[in-house]
């Protein structure tokens, strides 16, 4: 029963005709790319990420990531780095992360003519106020995302065909002989489902608590002048991000955090910055603040 509630949720929410359940983000990734019936084919995903499970669920499913530089503000996928490769090595897919709550501008990159896997772990606040184009929208409910399921994650699409071959190999519950098609045991359960409709029936209130949030920083922080605030117009961010000049400064920060009691927090790990220049001053010299429906003003004060 809940399942069922959860897949009619998650498609009004999101404005999507289809909706597949899964056990967790990586299985969303890699059964869409499994969908998509690529093999040995290059993949394009960012360089830096804050997850490696892009890169995992590449190779999982027996394709090559090909990473790209990525925009300087959000650490999502620079669109002219995206052209340069694609004229280059070219690739079938994008795996597009959308990095603290930032969107993906689907219609630009559908210029490109492939497939788009749109990430939406870190932008499902942000996410439920439009309607998106990609061909897949993915999701996690980890307990690190606003939408926990204790675990979890699904896929969103509007394609009848994708969503056919996506419920035939999510899991092998249906099957009654041998045959050729590989199927998965990625489903996601029933306590996943029932704690996340809990989530989703405050989702109203998450966005009110992450706008407060979110503006107590920007007016407690606007006479600073040692960093730089990214991302700062964004309506729902994901994470609060901050920028140094240099990396000195940025672990001095953290530091200084981690004295008062705050634990310290990196926010995009790395693959091959050195080919890329956007990429290793975000790796390096940014953070980002915490930014949660549960945390108090008082706590972002501090």
């Amino acid at each position: 029963k809940s399942l069922n509630e959860l897949e009619k949720n998650l498609k009004h929410l999101f404005n999507k005709k289809f909706c597949v359940l899964t056990s967790n983000g990586f299985s969303s990734i890699f059964l869409s790319i499994k969908a998509l019936k690529l093999k040995n084919q290059n993949i394009l995903i960012p360089a830096i990420s804050s997850c490696f499970c892009f890169v995992h669920a590449i190779k999982a499913s027996g394709n090559i990531p090909i990473f790209c530089d990525v925009d300087e503000q959000s650490g999502n996928i620079d669109y002219n780095s995206a052209v340069k490769i694609y004229n280059k090595v070219g690739y079938k897919a994008i795996v597009y992360p959308n990095h603290n709550g930032v969107i993906c501008d689907v219609k630009k990159f559908k210029q490109l003519s492939v497939p788009i896997i749109e990430d939406c772990a870190q932008s499902f606040l942000s996410n439920s106020e439009i309607k998106s184009n990609s061909t897949f929208q993915v999701f996690s409910f980890f307990p690190t995302k606003i939408s926990n399921g204790i675990d979890g994650g699904a896929i969103l699409t509007d394609d009848i065909n994708f969503y056919n071959h996506l419920k035939d190999i999510v899991y092998y519950g249906h099957q009654e002989s041998n045959d050729e098609i590989i199927r998965y045991n990625f489903k996601m359960q029933n306590i996943n489902s029932a704690f996340l409709l809990g989530t989703l029936s405050k989702i109203e209130d998450y966005k009110t608590k992450i706008l407060k949030l979110k503006n107590e920083y920007n007016t407690s922080l606007k006479d600073f002048i040692d960093f730089e605030i990214l991302n700062h117009n964004i309506n729902l961010p994901f994470n609060y991000l901050i920028k140094f000049k240099d990396q000195q400064s940025c672990e001095f920060f953290l530091d200084t955090l981690k004295d008062f009691g705050v634990s310290k927090v990196f926010n995009f790990l790395t693959n091959e910055i050195e080919l890329f220049p956007n990429s290793s001053p975000l790796v390096s010299a940014t953070c980002s603040l915490p930014l949660y429906p549960d945390l108090k003003i008082e706590e972002v004060k501090l």
